[in-house]
């Protein structure tokens, strides 16, 4: 029926909703929404119990959003490939093998990932010397756990294999920037 702008899609009723879900920066507000309001109960009742601070499900769902004429996106008619995941091993050769690389633990269904996406993509162009690599959670989820990644986005750098620093949630791209130049050098 459509979705609220902006909004990520978690399916309530996915094996792994809990798991998604407690990737989310706890001290961020989540709003919660379904077609008619049951579902997203449940779900904030997840959400809280999972130490998220602030969690506001919307009274009458989707329907009284879209009654109520609020803006409103249809879905795309497009069904997404699954990306492949990298192993463990893979990972371990190219961290080991470059001095420095940043990687960007992300999720397709993360917002702040999402905002994040055009500043690393900035971050690749300034920093051709440097290895800047995505990697999905969802299809990496070994390697997420391996590195104990527990919000999205997550930000990793290593200098050789070592792990130098780790930030999480939304970073400025200053910030990475001047990061990235202290180990460029």
């Amino acid at each position: 029926q459509g979705y609220i702008p902006n909004a990520t899609i978690i399916n309530y009723y996915d094996s792994d909703f809990a798991q998604k879900v407690s990737m989310i920066q706890k001290n961020q507000p989540v709003y919660v929404y379904c077609r008619s309001g049951g579902r997203s109960k449940s779900a904030a009742r997840v959400l809280s119990k999972q130490g998220q601070a602030k969690v506001y499900n919307l009274n009458g769902g989707f329907s009284t959003w879209k009654k109520a004429g609020k803006p409103i996106e249809l879905p795309k008619n497009q069904k997404q490939k699954k990306k492949a995941g990298l192993s463990l091993a893979d990972f371990n050769n190219l961290v080991n093998d470059l001095p420095i690389v940043l990687i960007d633990f992300h999720a397709e269904w993360c917002v702040p990932c999402q905002k994040m996406a055009p500043i690393i993509d900035r971050l690749k162009e300034q920093f051709p010397e440097q290895k800047i690599i995505k990697i999905d959670v969802d299809a990496s989820a070994e390697l997420a756990q391996h590195y104990k990644v527990k919000s999205v986005p997550t930000f990793v750098l290593f200098e050789r294999g070592e792990e130098k620093w780790r930030k999480m949630g939304v970073q400025t791209e200053e910030s990475l920037t001047q990061s990235l130049q202290v180990y460029a050098q």
